[in-house]
């Protein structure tokens, strides 16, 4: 399994929808690739020009990477509230950026410093929860 196989999902999923069609075959990719049974977060993001088009994504994930590959390539594309669904004019120009997320780990730490220490950037995502409140930050940010 390589990253191109898996950009080439997300993007399939895009066209699927752009042209009313199917085009993905979940079971003889499953086959071929059984790893993507496995239940993995993903987050997919897509770009026009170095600007952000849409994103989606989950810290948590009870579904195949297979599925969520899909399910938020769509959503990314379609159903970002900050933009209109993507247009096949913009699909030509779209750049899919793919994050696969490991399970999160609590990080103990006394001081901010000590938390400085304990994150490695460009490597680490951190996910961060207050109450009902969270937010994500992917190892690029």
């Amino acid at each position: 399994m390589s990253a191109p196989l898996l950009l080439q999902i997300a993007r399939d999923s895009i066209v699927e929808v752009l042209e009313a069609r199917n085009i993905l075959n979940p079971q003889a990719i499953l086959k071929d690739y059984p790893v993507l049974k496995e239940p993995l977060a993903c987050f997919v993001t897509l770009y026009i020009n170095d600007e952000l088009r849409g994103a989606s994504g989950e810290i948590f994930s009870e579904s195949s990477l297979l599925e969520s590959i899909i399910y938020h390539a769509k959503i990314a594309a379609f159903q970002d509230p900050r933009f209109s669904p993507l247009k096949t004019s913009e699909f030509l120009q779209m750049v899919v950026e793919l994050s696969l997320l490991t399970p999160p780990v609590a990080v103990q730490y006394n001081t901010l410093l000590e938390l400085k220490e304990k994150i490695r950037p460009g490597i680490d995502g951190v996910y961060l929860r207050l109450g009902e409140h969270q937010s994500a930050f992917l190892p690029q940010v």
